[in-house]
């Protein structure tokens, strides 16, 4: 009696940077994933499966890596073994090339991406963007920052310290934590987080107003300095794990070219039109194995000739005469050939290649 083992497990990893990540709990049997539980933010691994974080909103890309990873290539053989037409021949393909494609959702890229997840670390407690929160927890991390900022004497708006600047590291910080909780419902609020991060201030006026002094240089490397605590912060967090070889993204973009190109090479063999074979061809050593071929038969000749192959599988061999060549037709049906023109696909059968199929042997030893 087979074991079937269920449950759930974790699945789909993405937006990994500096050891955080977001996956998904799916409930699974013999650990192919069925359906999404829940997602989780993981901040940081403590080996043994045991790790730390907090639960997030769904999140849809790491539910959609997921099914790409497991089911796309099962789907994507399925495909390409099955159909007969262009259409499914490029759908297999596509879907192959989606579940490499998804593979390089795992880390986050580009400059804008790990700056941003730095201040996240350093303003919000994780590297987590606050739309992927639940709302009880975007609401006490808010709450906590406005606290803060409160406490402090010469408090400006956090729009203000996005134009301006900030007097010092801390004022950066609860101004970007704060429009960064905004910027869920507000754009601009998204926007005023992004100048913090790249510095991009305002000069301030010089003929009066609530803010004289030269506040953008009072913290020239503003953003070097958060982004140096945050790497501080996820070095004292994780464990260093090395850089794999299978890690590099070059290597991701060269093996979807090539799983692309393969598929698409299958693919359109089986989709091409069948190919005449000629009674020479079917005379020769090696006749045409790949495609479909077609053979233009003299006659067809039906013989009560039936061999057992598996379980309770019956084969009908019939025979398509060019000239004084046979070409020996298996079919999976007791229905007789009775056109003269034949399609499939052909392969060359050998006694040591075939020497278990009881009538490949017949064929050699039979000389009528």
């Amino acid at each position: 009696m087979g074991v079937v083992i269920y449950g759930r497990r974790a699945y789909g990893r993405v937006h990994q940077h500096e050891g955080e990540y977001a996956d998904t709990q799916f409930a699974h049997i013999d650990f192919v994933p069925l359906f999404p539980l829940g997602s989780f933010w993981v901040t940081q691994d403590l080996g043994n499966g045991q790790r730390m974080g907090f639960p997030i909103r769904l999140n849809g890309r790491s539910v959609l890596a997921t099914y790409l990873r497991i089911w796309g290539p099962l789907i994507a053989m399925i495909l390409l073994a099955t159909t007969h037409s262009l259409g499914g021949t490029l759908a297999g393909a596509a879907v192959a090339s989606l579940s490499i494609w998804s593979w390089t959702w795992r880390s986050r890229r580009g400059h804008l991406a790990h700056r941003r997840s730095d201040f996240d670390r350093v303003a919000l407690g994780s590297r987590c963007d606050p739309a992927w929160m639940t709302d009880d927890m975007r609401a006490r991390v808010g709450k906590s920052l406005e606290n803060s900022l409160a406490k402090r004497e010469d408090a400006r708006p956090p729009d203000d310290v996005a134009r301006f600047g900030a007097k010092d590291v801390q004022e950066a910080i609860l101004a970007y934590g704060l429009l960064r909780m905004s910027s869920v419902k507000h754009r601009a609020a998204a926007a005023s987080a992004d100048r913090l991060l790249e510095s991009a201030f305002e000069q301030l006026p010089q003929d009066g107003g609530p803010y004289r002094e030269g506040i953008a240089t009072a913290v020239p490397e503003l953003g070097a300095a958060i982004s140096a605590a945050a790497r501080a912060a996820a070095v004292s967090a994780r464990r260093e794990k090395p850089r794999r070889w299978f890690h590099n993204r070059w290597l991701h973009l060269v093996g979807l070219i090539v799983l692309t190109t393969s598929a698409l090479s299958v693919g359109l063999m089986n989709v091409m039109p069948a190919r005449d074979v000629t009674a020479k061809q079917l005379g020769g050593v090696h006749p045409p194995t790949h495609g479909y071929s077609r053979v233009h038969c003299d006659r067809i000749q039906n013989d009560d000739w039936q061999v057992l192959k598996g379980d309770d599988v019956d084969e009908r061999i019939t025979f398509c005469w060019q000239g004084a060549h046979a070409l020996p037709i298996v079919t999976k049906d007791d229905s007789d050939l009775a056109a003269t023109t034949v399609e499939g696909k052909m392969r060359y059968l050998s006694n040591a290649g075939y020497s278990e199929q009881a009538w490949t042997d017949a064929l050699h030893a039979d000389a009528d």
